[in-house]
């Protein structure tokens, strides 16, 4: 097993995940939000994006690159915040550039349900060919804007 955490990259090639211009370091971001605890994430790190923009889903996607066979993506998923902040998720995915799914979550507003859910699967592939593969997670505007807390991966 090998991960990829959203700042440190991949723990044996080194390789850091590529973002579009939209995304912040969330742990450091004065001015997002929303803010998960370090401590629930992997390595105490997570970059963040929201897609608000209908008509534009420019610098709202991550790459991630990986050679092996099957990949997993976490992320943290948030079900309640201040009124008129973003907190639903809608996240589209390619493989070596074709589509490879979606994933949404609507937040859920019962009483006793966590704020914050870490290492919430959004994606999962297996099967793929022992070779170099790309991974592209887009946050999509759905019929709402668009969270993305992107925390990490793992690969095999």
């Amino acid at each position: 097993m090998r991960t990829i955490d959203d700042t440190y990259g991949d723990s044996v090639t080194g390789v850091l995940p590529t973002y579009g211009a939209n995304w912040n370091a969330g742990q450091t971001c004065s001015g997002c939000a929303v803010q998960p605890s370090p401590s629930g994430t992997y390595r105490g790190t997570w970059h963040d994006t929201t897609s608000d923009n209908p008509n534009s889903t420019t610098g709202h996607a991550v790459t991630l690159e990986f050679t092996g066979t099957a990949i997993s993506v976490y992320c943290i998923l948030v079900n309640s915040g201040s009124p008129y902040v973003t907190i639903a998720s809608y996240i589209s995915f390619e493989m070596d550039g074709d589509p490879a799914g979606t994933y949404t979550h609507n937040p859920d507003t019962s009483a006793g349900a966590a704020q914050y859910v870490y290492n919430a699967t959004v994606f999962s592939q297996t099967g793929l060919s022992n070779a170099s593969h790309t991974l592209l997670m887009n946050a999509t505007q759905g019929s709402q804007a668009s969270l993305v807390l992107f925390d990490w991966a793992m690969y095999t």
